[in-house]
């Protein structure tokens, strides 16, 4: 740039100093330009002078014709610089405003061509120069960064407005943030096109970058927990946690006030509610809620106790709804769940045997967990606040232990509709359907109106249930016929909120990995987890109804024993036991009630009965064409599922529907399941 500059200052000094008078003949014009002599050797004017004659005489002057040197001046000038291009101007700005100091011509001239062939962009060339170690060894402020940033794309110092909302976005947020977003505006993009450039695009890889809302609260409790801004890798962290669900925004917030950190620096209660208050309404607790908390707190009360009436109240609800944030407590229900009791036990007023009692529980009857002091859980009873020793129920959180907060149906009693003998899959489908807040899937609906039944002995248990669950001489129906009767509940209601899911072959682990997700599992497995296991009828069965495999001839089918379907709600790895709602084990028991089982022994069970497993998530259902009851898979059971639908008008979900038109044409037809199972052989 400076170049140009100084040229332009060289020709204007040109055409502004004095020249030499040229001789020139009688008769010529004076000529309105200067005349520049040669710059490599001087010439010699040899015209001889005018004698013209003229009516009136007129002296006349000799003119000699010899060349002197004295009359001559040689004038020598630089060929004038082209005006630099538009691609070279940007990059000397760019480059002069990030570097501090102006390019070499070679530098500029690679940067200039780099631009203007498009082989790099803006967003691409900024950012390598603002890594580089001439510009990160400058150590410049944020204000010092954002005035850089507007004079290199913007052309201009930013007004004082800008340079204020620039600085405070670096309280929480990446330099590379503000660099995206300025090069992000019209005004950018304006200079950037004018020049003939390609902008570019730019990611923002830190994690505190991706959700403002959510970067803003993490700041927000270290301030009122700490007393401080959270450090880079801090925000970072956090941020991370909350956008993979590894953390939440409860979790985040119980281990700031329970760090050594805090407690050292707010040892007592009054702190504590203050930092509560301040993060989930923002503003510091009126003198009666701090007295009231703090009489609640002298009197037993533990601080997770406050924590939840922070945390759980409406007022922190629409705090964080207004910031676009999460419910906080989302996840307390695990965290702190619901538990059953193993027997009959004594609820203490304090976490102590030697304490009153505030009443009786009973076996299976189901807790809310509200606290933890040291082996005992604090739970809610009758209205009051009571305490039972953690080995009195069938699980808790923590150390290794989860417990999701389902409440079981008993599948042979009247609670949650008549009794139903061999009703065990659709019981635990019900199970599920309720905990997932379908208030109208109870287990004899489903049973009489959604599940598909077939006649004792022309039924494969794969397509349909044997028999009917009413009857204790009927038998049952593996996954494939929950998957349906799920579905069909699904597409009746016209519900699109949930997508039940055949996850089939998961092992310990993985179905461990469900619980932990929130996801009950409905699982089949031998009853009581028996190790006896028997065979039972076997049955010849044709190809091709409406029940059985798809195809032509016949195959058998042996039934075994004790099968039993359930939901997977809990593990305790500390005693390596699995809990259930078992909806057999719990027949006689009041609702809610939850069975322990040694893991060796239901796992072993489970591997008997094929490890079936579905859970109903709230992912939307994948699409693959064939995939009739969308369980993820394309399988026999979809040609039977099909087959149904054609022969006898069983419904289909949309997209059940959408898959089991194969060839597209907007009707499903005999064509279709033709397709279907061509597509089943070359698999």
């Amino acid at each position: 740039m400076l170049a140009k500059f100084f040229s332009a200052a060289i020709a204007a000094a040109l055409l502004l100093s004095p020249l030499h008078a040229l001789p020139a003949s009688a008769d010529a014009s004076p000529s309105t330009e200067p005349a520049i002599e040669s710059t490599t050797e001087s010439t010699t004017d040899t015209a001889p002078a005018s004698t013209t004659a003229s009516s009136t005489e007129i002296p006349t002057t000799e003119i000699s014709t010899e060349p002197t040197t004295e009359t001559t001046t040689e004038i020598t000038t630089e060929p004038t610089e082209p005006a630099l291009s538009p691609a070279k101007i940007y990059a000397d700005r760019i480059y002069t405003e990030i570097m501090g100091q102006a390019p070499d011509e070679a530098t500029l001239q690679a940067l200039a061509s780099s631009l203007a062939s498009h082989e790099t962009t803006v967003s691409a060339a900024v950012l390598t120069l603002l890594e580089s170690e001439t510009h990160t060894n400058r150590l410049t402020t944020n204000a010092t960064y954002v005035t850089l940033l507007y004079r290199a794309l913007l052309g201009h110092d930013p007004d004082p407005a800008g340079l204020d909302h620039w600085c405070e976005h670096l309280r929480y947020f990446s330099r590379r943030s503000v660099l995206r977003s300025i090069l992000g505006s019209g005004e950018a993009g304006a200079l950037i096109k004018e020049a003939g450039l390609s902008r570019g695009t730019l990611s923002l890889p830190e994690a505190r970058d991706q959700n403002p809302a959510l970067t803003r609260f993490v700041c927000q409790m270290y301030l009122a927990a700490l007393d401080r801004m959270p450090t880079v890798g801090e925000s970072n962290a956090a941020a991370g946690d909350l956008l993979s669900g590894t953390r939440s925004l409860s979790v985040i917030c119980l281990d700031l006030l329970e760090s050594d950190a805090f407690v050292q620096m707010h040892p007592d209660d009054a702190a504590y509610i203050r930092a509560l208050s301040l993060i989930f309404t923002g503003a510091e607790p009126s003198i009666p809620e701090l007295t009231a908390h703090l009489d609640a707190l002298r009197t037993g009360m533990t601080r997770f106790s406050v924590f939840l009436a922070y945390a759980k109240s409406e007022r922190a609800a629409q705090y964080l709804a207004n910031h676009g944030l999460p419910d906080a407590c989302a996840d307390l229900a695990y965290a702190f769940p619901q538990v059953s009791a193993n027997a009959k036990y004594y609820i203490y007023l304090s976490p102590s045997f030697d304490a009153s009692g505030l009443g009786y529980v009973y076996a299976g009857q189901i807790l809310t967990v509200t606290g933890l002091q040291g082996e005992w859980l604090e739970v809610s009873f009758h209205n009051r606040t009571g305490y039972i020793h953690r080995e009195r129920v069938a699980g808790y959180e923590g150390e290794g232990i989860r417990v999701l907060p389902v409440s079981n149906i008993p599948q042979s009693s009247n609670i949650g509709g008549t009794p139903l003998p061999t009703g065990c899959e659709v019981a635990s489908l019900s199970v599920l359907l309720l905990y997932l807040g379908y208030d109208g899937a109870g287990k004899n609906l489903l049973a009489n109106t959604y599940m598909p039944k077939g006649t004792i002995g022309q039924t494969d248990p794969r397509y349909a249930f044997v028999g009917t669950p009413e009857y204790a001489s009927s038998y049952g129906a593996f996954s494939g016929v929950m998957i349906q009767t799920c579905n069909n509940y699904f597409n009746a209601i016209g519900s699109t909120r949930h997508t039940i899911r055949d996850i089939s072959g998961a092992d310990k682990e993985a179905l461990y990995a469900q619980i932990d997700a929130g996801h009950p599992v409905l699982v089949w497995y031998t009853m009581n987890c028996t190790t006896k296991r028997t065979y039972g009828a076997t049955w010849s069965l044709r190809r091709g109804t409406s029940w059985t495999e798809p195809g032509t001839g016949t195959y058998s089918f042996t039934w075994r024993n004790s099968e039993h379907c359930s939901v997977l709600v809990g593990y305790n790895r500390v005693k390596d036991t699995v809990i259930l709602a078992d909806v057999w084990a719990n027949s006689g028991a009041a609702s809610g009630g939850l069975t322990e089982y040694s893991a060796d022994k239901f796992f072993s069970a489970y591997e008997w009965l094929d490890r079936q497993a579905l859970i109903i998530t709230d992912e939307a259902a994948p699409f693959a064409p064939g995939d009739v009851n969308t369980d993820g898979t394309v399988s026999a059971l979809d040609a039977v599922l099909m087959q149904q639908h054609l022969v006898h008008g069983v419904p289909l979900t949309d997209a059940g529907a959408k898959a089991a038109d194969l060839d597209f044409d907007n009707h499903i037809t005999a064509f279709d399941l033709s397709l279907l199972k061509r597509k089943l052989l070359q698999t």
